[in-house]
């Protein structure tokens, strides 16, 4: 399987960028690696080429805006109309559908516009489709980069953010869901994770976000909250507070409360998300 993997903040990082494409790159790696998966990753302009064995769901990553399942031909129009065309005819019963053309390389002749044109316009002749660009049924989309074309006709969203682990560390203090929910949006603001929590608690999600081994660190009260962070390296101790519960931590650190200003019904949608890895 060959994979189109784009990104969306790590491309504002200017001189970091490199850094984050790097960090992104390894997670990916030991996100598969996790699955008994090898991979060959490249970098391209702008986004991502992914080749591993067999079909994966890449949602868990963080840093990634949105994947596609692709073929990749040579960037001329002759090859594009042909498996643009031979796409298009694995859906035979589409009668609407749209083209999605776009081209990072600006010295390709065509502009996108043209090329939308040119392909849409091919397949309602060899077809019999029609272009819909309001309610497609099929959505084929085109990325040339360099001198190669990316084709497919799937874009699947995901969690975007940062990759883990180019924001240095955090301590969560796990207690329950919500708890799960901060180390989440942690996570997916670029910060590893470390957890600790007074009792057992399920880590099975974080544990599918997280490009390392995750350890539950028991405790008997707050006060060790200070020495296990400062122990693991961690920067700040993350707690599942809002507005409605806030508390007092006597920790000689920075407390991060980041559904501070969720309701509980808020909070409950943003665990929707990321329910059916729970």
């Amino acid at each position: 399987m060959i994979y189109l993997i784009r990104y969306s903040e790590i491309a504002l990082k200017g001189k970091n960028r490199k850094d984050f494409e790097n960090r992104l790159i390894r997670n990916i790696g030991a996100f598969l690696k996790a699955k008994g998966l090898k991979a060959k990753i490249s970098c391209l302009q702008g986004r991502l080429l992914l080749e591993t064995e067999k079909e994966i769901n890449l949602k868990p990553v963080f840093g990634i805006s949105s994947y596609s399942p692709c073929s990749v031909i040579k960037a001329e129009l002759k090859a594009m109309l042909s498996e643009a065309l031979k796409l298009a005819q694995t859906h035979p019963q589409t009668t609407r559908f749209k083209v999605n053309a776009r081209r990072s390389t600006k010295s390709f002749p065509l502009s996108s516009l043209e090329l939308n044109n040119k392909i849409g316009a091919f397949i309602v002749e060899k077809t019999g489709f029609k272009v819909d660009l309001e309610n497609p049924d099929l959505e084929l989309g085109i990325e040339i980069i360099g001198e190669e074309a990316f084709v497919f006709e799937k874009t699947i969203a995901c969690f975007g953010g940062l990759p883990v682990g180019v924001e240095g560390k955090v301590m969560v203090l796990a207690e329950n869901n919500r708890s799960i929910l901060a180390a989440l949006l942690m996570m997916k603001r670029g910060c590893g994770i470390e957890v600790a929590g007074f009792s057992e608690q399920n880590l099975s999600v974080l544990q599918v976000f997280s490009s390392s081994e995750l350890v539950l660190h028991k405790i008997k009260e707050a006060s060790e909250l200070y020495e296990l962070a400062n122990k693991f390296g961690c920067k700040a101790v993350v707690v599942n507070e809002t507005l409605q519960n806030l508390k007092d931590h006597s920790i000689n650190m920075l407390i991060l409360r980041p559904l501070i200003a969720f309701s509980d019904k808020e909070i409950n949608s943003e665990l929707e998300k990321y329910k059916s890895f729970f």
